[in-house]
């Protein structure tokens, strides 16, 4: 094993505090998700279960293994973080709907009693509106992700701990607004239609590409820091970057394209079947009014006079009729 490799990884130790943290975010859902897919198994299935699970997983991936290690010494490595935090654990996350089985999973009197009158504030819901909002959303995710790749701010992050923090807070918070439209998680209300959506997408990952363009095409290193730490595996600081580039844009770019293409398909899976629904209507209301005419013509059209008519019958009918009044009564309305 290469000394420096192994220097990283006898060095790193996880944060047992983020740990523990995540740890009781799981328990909180799990025990909300619990009571409600008792109630509404159709809507809290397992799949989502397994989908906030596998956010908190790539959570745990990004900042609490070697990753975020070898993140020091590789520029590539780094990106792969920032991948997990922004591509990954975010929609992840919502996917799972996590608002109500956290709310679910509280004790009562603390759900009713202590957050009840905040959550029902009309401060708090205009707040919570505006900060979802997709042009805000969409704004807030491109401008961490462009300020933070900054030469400056990037170094500043590798510095000092404080700040590389700040950063990923930046980076996921971000992108968990960025992504919370897109999902349309409850309890908001969509603002825009699903199918501006995909647009949103594809104008992100533009912004994806182009930054992830200036890594791998730049003649020079951007970033000092990574200029002057030992190299691993005898990649210089230049492929590095470069590798890195590719990093940010393929995988980030299948990030934003494939849930594009799933909205695409949805859109047209509803215009299909809005066009069929109205062909059958249109059948429908043809074939009824064929059937009124129909059944007017019945009414409106002269009858057919019988050939011949037996004179004495005739006559004859309307004492039957008065002598088995009361035996028709039984089968024909009075009065027809």
């Amino acid at each position: 094993m290469d000394p420096i490799v192994a220097a990283v990884l006898t060095s790193w130790t996880p944060d047992w505090g983020t740990l523990c943290l995540l740890l009781a975010i799981a328990a909180l859902y799990l025990r909300g998700w619990l009571r409600l897919h008792a109630e509404l198994p159709h809507k809290y299935t397992p799949g989502r279960l397994a989908s906030f699970a596998g956010g908190l997983f790539a959570i745990v991936l990004a900042l609490e293994s070697p990753v975020d290690a070898f993140g020091a010494l590789l520029l590539q490595a780094h990106m792969i973080q920032h991948l997990l935090l922004i591509s990954v654990a975010p929609p992840l996350l919502l996917l799972g709907q996590p608002v109500v089985p956290f709310m679910r999973g509280l004790p009562r009197w603390v759900f009713k009693d202590a957050l009840g009158p905040f959550l029902a504030s009309r401060e708090l819901k205009q707040f919570g509106r505006a900060i979802v909002h997709p042009i805000v959303t969409w704004f807030a995710l491109s401008a961490s992700i462009v300020v933070w790749h900054l030469p400056r701010l990037y170094d500043l992050a590798l510095r000092s701990p404080g700040w590389h923090q700040a950063e990923h807070a930046c980076f996921f918070w971000s992108a968990v607004l960025f992504w919370w439209p897109v999902i349309d998680v409850w309890p908001s209300h969509p603002v825009w239609p699903r199918w501006a959506m995909i647009p949103y997408l594809l104008f992100a990952g533009m912004v994806n590409m182009a930054l992830s363009a200036v890594l791998s095409f730049s003649g020079h290193v951007l970033y000092a820091t990574y200029g002057m730490v030992p190299r691993l595996w005898d990649i210089s600081a230049h492929e590095d970057q470069a590798a890195a580039g590719g990093i940010m844009w393929v995988p980030g770019s299948i990030a934003m394209l494939v849930p594009a293409a799933i909205l695409g398909m949805q859109a047209s899976g509803r215009c299909a079947a809005v066009d069929s629904l109205a062909r059958t209507g249109g059948d429908c209301a043809a074939n009824g009014r064929k059937s009124l005419l129909h059944g007017l013509s019945f009414y409106t059209s002269p009858r057919p006079r019988p050939k011949s008519c037996d004179a004495s019958l005739s006559l004859a009918e309307p004492a039957a009729l008065q002598m088995d009044r009361r035996g028709l009564a039984r089968h024909v309305p009075v009065g027809v």
